[in-house]
């Protein structure tokens, strides 16, 4: 018809091009679609849908958001809702987060502003659209922003889970605090850990890890000392998993001192350890070998009225069998059992090669009991126990 001098209807590339997409053919729908750009032709709002769609789909997070803001530049009217919710899904599964500027066309007097895919589409869906995407498109959109850093982001993503009556759960705050973490902004990730406790929500150790994480030296440390300081003055909200934080940091850098230093202060801040604090100080004993001050520390939680738990018994357990007289290990292997903790693998085997290199005849012992427990021995287990009994018969 252009030979004629007649310019096809739009209907007819529509026509053209969903065919293209029903082939899932992404490049033939895009070819038509700029021919009749080329052409001055406007295309039907139903034929950038489907395009627009696919290309989100396909997995083109960038290409399907640059359309869609194409296309309402050129036209008086909106693509439907879903659009925009399939491009943020898109982009948030395809972490498309980073900016770029659009293509300038010539032919037309406008330019695309810089576009940033989730941020863009998140903007879009719950700001200009005012409708709230499905937990599913939230959660993909909050691990995205806590991964890059978006601490904004996955706060208005925790305000739109409130107001769809999603219960905020512990992995909602630890995206959080990962983004406060990697934007360096400390402070509010150890405030974070408080409002979570008012929140009837317990911070678990995956949670306060990024904290430990964020904290890789020395001045570090310093640092976020410095920060409890300024919590504790501001009265901004710290609590005792923040102090637990700063001393699992200060023992994976060796600093067992300073972790029992924090461990003194918590009467300062108006706060009470709790067992994870005791847990936490005892890795820092078996590390240090220091079983002396391990025996003080499970003095203190007991006088402080907490009941170990299976932990603080297998910490216990560890810390014994780093000394040269060991025997207090058989001990609290029973007094966990007696608190109807079921002791786990490892603990048996770490007594069992205890043993081994000591030529303990209680191996055969420690074997019967990981039977019991239900343990499949390895073949090297079973050698031992046979070579003990074979010395030393019950």
């Amino acid at each position: 018809m252009q030979e004629f001098g007649v310019k096809p209807s739009p209907s007819i590339y529509t026509a053209i091009i969903e065919a293209f997409v029903d082939q899932g053919n992404i490049e033939m729908a895009l070819h038509y679609l700029f021919i009749m750009r080329n052409q001055d032709i406007l295309p039907e709002l139903s034929a950038v849908h489907d395009v627009v769609v696919l290309a989100a789909n396909c997995g083109y997070s960038r290409l399907a958001i640059e359309l869609a803001s194409f296309y309402e530049k050129l036209s008086s009217r909106s693509l439907d809702d879903t659009v925009w919710m399939t491009c943020l899904a898109s982009s948030a599964q395809n972490r498309y987060v980073c900016l770029f500027q659009s293509f300038v066309d010539p032919s037309h007097s406008y330019v695309l502003p810089k576009l940033d895919g989730v941020q863009t589409c998140w903007s879009h869906v719950t700001e200009k659209l005012n409708v709230a995407p499905p937990e599913g498109i939230c959660l993909s959109v909050l691990h995205t922003a806590a991964r890059y850093g978006e601490p904004d982001l996955v706060t208005d993503v925790l305000r739109v889970l409130k107001l769809t009556d999603v219960s905020w759960e512990e992995h909602h705050f630890a995206a959080l605090i990962e983004a406060f973490c990697r934007k360096d902004q400390l402070k509010e990730a150890l405030v974070t850990l408080h409002i979570m406790r008012t929140n009837g929500i317990e911070p678990g150790e995956g949670t306060a890890s990024n904290i430990v994480d964020a904290i890789k030296d020395v001045d570090a440390l310093d640092s976020a000392w410095e920060t409890i300081d300024e919590i504790h003055s501001s009265g901004g909200g710290l609590g005792t998993d923040a102090l637990n934080v700063i001393i699992k940091a200060s023992i994976l850098l060796g600093d067992l001192q300073r972790a029992v230093g924090i461990y003194k202060a918590f009467s300062d801040y108006g706060l009470i350890p709790d067992v994870a604090t005791f847990n936490l100080l005892l890795d820092g004993c078996t590390a240090a070998r220091h079983r002396q001050l391990g025996d003080i520390l499970l003095e203190d939680m007991k006088q402080t009225g907490l009941i170990p738990d299976d932990r603080t018994y297998e910490k216990m357990i560890t810390l014994c069998l780093t000394q040269e007289f060991y025997e207090d290990a058989f001990y609290y292997l029973e007094e966990m059992k007696a608190a109807k903790y079921v002791p786990p693998r490892t603990i048996y085997e770490a007594i069992l090669g205890k043993c081994k290199a000591a030529g303990d005849t209680r191996a055969d012992i420690v074997v019967d009991e990981m039977k019991e427990c239900g343990y499949d021995l390895v073949e090297a287990d079973k050698d031992l126990a046979k070579n003990f009994r074979r010395r030393s018969p019950r």
